[in-house]
């Protein structure tokens, strides 16, 4: 069997059967303009589909513009068990055009590294830390759509506080590039009580958490850390 009819009986098995019927005809237009030909722009791959260019501009502008075509791809997800609890998920930002596109890829073990998720973030960002909460955004729906968080693998350029808490607060493995000279510490701290909890007698100790970043460390630091 041919990479062609390897491609065809995939497409016939793992994808279309998990699309909406309504959808389908758009979706499987969808496919064959921006996943089965070479990419050049949106419009000329829809015309290399459809010879009319009205109805190439037309089908090719729902395609992008109908978010509930996004939904098949989170069926395709789930059904597919491409991600799985053990899975290494790379975690990436790529620059196009004056937006950023948050990527998720699960490692395969026998090359590149295959998409699984995505999203885009058009820039200027008006509110800061709005690029933090983009990621974490993105992180938790991924957990939602799949029912649990695989193990995320960031660059260097993740090395961001907030991030690194909220995915220490839940327990969701991950690791993390760092440069020489910096490590990650997560200190556990005795929270502080008021007047009222002082008055009562057996009360459970409160823990509080706190993330230090240390720049600098007598110590021999690590160039990776996993946690």
């Amino acid at each position: 069997m041919n990479i062609v009819e390897q491609t065809g009986m995939f497409v016939t098995t793992r994808i279309i059967p998990f699309v909406k019927p309504q959808q389908l005809k758009l979706f499987s237009f969808g496919l064959q303009a921006l996943s089965l030909t070479p990419y050049k722009s949106l419009g000329s791959n829809a015309r290399q589909i459809v010879a009319n260019v009205h109805t190439a501009s037309s089908k090719i502008y729902r395609v992008v513009s109908n978010d509930k075509m996004l939904k098949n791809f989170h069926r395709i997800l789930i059904a597919s068990e491409l991600v799985t609890k053990t899975s290494y998920v790379n975690v990436d930002f790529s620059t196009f055009c004056g937006f950023q596109a948050l990527v998720f890829a699960v490692q395969t073990g026998i090359g590149r590294a295959l998409p699984v998720w995505n999203n885009s973030l058009t820039y200027p960002i008006d509110k800061p830390g709005s690029q933090n909460i983009f990621v974490l955004d993105e992180i938790k729906k991924l957990g939602e759509t799949i029912g649990f968080s695989p193990r995320f693998v960031f660059d260097r350029g993740f090395w961001i506080p907030c991030v690194m808490k909220f995915l220490l607060e839940r327990k969701i493995i991950f690791y993390l590039r760092i440069k020489q000279g910096q490590h990650l510490e997560w200190i556990r701290e005795s929270g502080r009580k008021n007047k009222k909890q002082k008055r009562k007698k057996n009360k459970k100790r409160e823990e509080a958490y706190r993330l230090n970043d240390w720049s600098k460390d007598k110590r021999r630091s690590y160039q990776s850390i996993w946690l």
